[in-house]
């Protein structure tokens, strides 16, 4: 489950700058999908979508060094 590695790189109920946050959810789903791909053979589209999802998403923060992410739920 990608949750796994994600929960390695965020917490629920901390905050991270929007900057810092989409370097762990980076490094977090990559690494997940990584090890979807090397158990079998196709990378975690999920895990993916997800990281899409917070790229498109902290594009339009103005100051994303200053702005915050609160980490509600893992699942």
């Amino acid at each position: 489950s990608p949750s796994t590695i994600v929960k390695d790189y965020l917490r629920e109920g901390e905050s991270y700058s929007v900057t810092e946050f989409r370097e762990r959810a980076r490094t977090a789903l990559r690494l997940a999908s990584d090890r979807v791909r090397a158990k079998y053979g196709y990378a975690c589209s999920r895990a993916l979508d997800e990281l899409a999802e917070i790229e498109r998403r902290s594009e339009g923060v103005a100051d994303p060094t200053h702005a915050r992410v609160v980490v509600l739920e893992i699942d």
